[in-house]
C-alpha cells in the first residue's frame, strides 16, 4: 500500500507539472486544454489522497488537501468561464438564440477571463504554490505515512491487494447513500453531490486498477458515465445562473438571447435528470462493488 500511495502522489505531481510551465508561459491567455487538464489533475490527486488517507499522516493530509482545493479553485475560476464560452459559441453556431445577443454575452465572458487568468498567475507565482510542489515532490519519494503502519500495519505496510478494496469501498458506500437520499425529485444540489461521489469512486477505482485489474476498470467506467451525465446537468445549472445574473445589465437583445439560452439549458437539465438514474441502475446491476469490502 505504501508503494501505491507513493505512485499516486508522484503521478499526480507529474500531471500538474505537465501543464504548469505552459500556464506560466501564457499567463494572460492560458490555453483551455491546459486549464482543464491541470484542474482535473489537481482534483484527481485530492480525491486519491482522500481514498488512501488512512495510510497518511493526518496533519500532512489535511494541509495537502486544503492546498490542492485552493489551487483547484483558482483553476476552476478560469475553467468555468471556458465551459460557458464554449456553450455560447456552440449555441450561436447551432442557431439556438439571437446571434447578436449571444455575441454580446460572449463578449462579457471574454472580458471576465483575463482577470481570472491573472489571479491564477499570481497563485502559480506564490510561495504557497511552490511549497505545495516541494511537498508533493518530497512525498513522491518518501510518503508521510501514518506512524505505526510503515512496516507491518494493515494499511501502508500490508499488500495493496488486501488494503485497496477496503479503501475504495468507502467512496462506493458514500455514493450509494447519496443516491438513496436523492429519492424521486432530487434538488440540483443533491445531484451535484451524487456527481461528486461518482467522481470519487471513479478516481478510486482508477487508482486500484493496477492492483485489481479488470473489475476496477469496469467500476471506473461505470462511475465515469454517471459522473459525465451529472456533469452536463451541473454545467446547465451553472450556465443558467450566469445567464440570469446578466439580465438587465446589457441591452434588451442580450436579455432576449439569455432567455432563449436559459430555455435550452432547462431542456438539457431535464434530459440529464431522465438519464442519470439509468446510468446508476446499470452501475448497480453490474455489481461494481463486489471486489470492494
Amino acid at each position: 500500500m505504501g508503494e501505491l500511495v507513493r505512485h499516486s502522489i508522484g503521478a499526480g505531481l507529474e500531471r500538474i507539472i505537465d501543464h504548469d510551465y505552459r500556464l506560466r508561459l501564457h499567463r494572460r491567455d492560458p490555453a483551455v486544454v491546459d486549464i482543464h487538464r491541470c484542474r482535473v489533475a489537481t482534483r484527481r490527486l485530492r480525491s486519491e489522497l482522500k481514498t488512501v488517507g488512512r495510510t497518511l499522516d493526518p496533519v500532512w493530509l489535511r494541509h495537502m488537501r486544503k492546498d490542492l482545493q485552493w489551487l483547484g479553485s483558482a483553476l476552476g475560476a478560469v475553467r468555468d468561464l471556458d465551459v460557458l464560452n464554449d456553450y455560447l459559441n456552440r449555441s450561436r453556431t447551432e442557431g439556438l438564440g439571437d446571434p447578436e445577443g449571444i455575441a454580446l454575452l460572449s463578449s462579457e465572458v471574454r472580458r471576465s477571463r483575463p482577470p481570472a487568468a491573472e489571479a491564477l498567475a499570481k497563485v502559480l507565482q506564490s510561495d504557497r504554490y511552490l511549497t505545495l510542489l516541494d511537498k508533493l515532490h518530497a512525498a513522491s519519494a518518501a510518503p508521510p505515512l501514518r506512524a505505526g503502519v510503515t512496516s507491518s500495519g494493515p494499511s501502508a505496510g500490508g499488500p495493496a491487494r488486501v488494503g485497496i478494496p477496503a479503501m475504495v469501498s468507502r467512496p462506493w458506500k458514500e455514493l450509494r447513500k447519496e443516491v438513496k437520499r436523492a429519492r424521486r425529485s432530487p434538488s440540483d444540489r443533491r445531484l451535484h453531490r451524487v456527481r461528486i461521489r461518482a467522481k470519487q469512486v471513479r478516481y478510486a477505482a482508477d487508482l486500484a486498477e493496477p492492483v485489481i485489474g479488470r473489475a476496477a476498470r469496469r467500476s471506473a467506467a461505470h462511475a465515469k458515465e454517471l459522473q459525465e451525465i451529472l456533469g452536463e446537468h451541473q454545467d446547465a445549472v451553472a450556465g443558467d445562473q450566469w445567464l440570469r445574473d446578466q439580465l438587465g445589465i446589457g441591452p434588451p437583445v442580450a436579455d432576449f438571447a439569455a432567455g432563449q439560452l436559459s430555455a435550452d439549458l432547462a431542456i438539457r437539465r431535464r434530459r440529464a435528470r431522465r438519464h442519470w438514474r439509468s446510468a446508476w441502475k446499470r452501475m448497480d446491476r453490474a455489481k461494481v462493488g463486489r471486489w470492494m469490502r
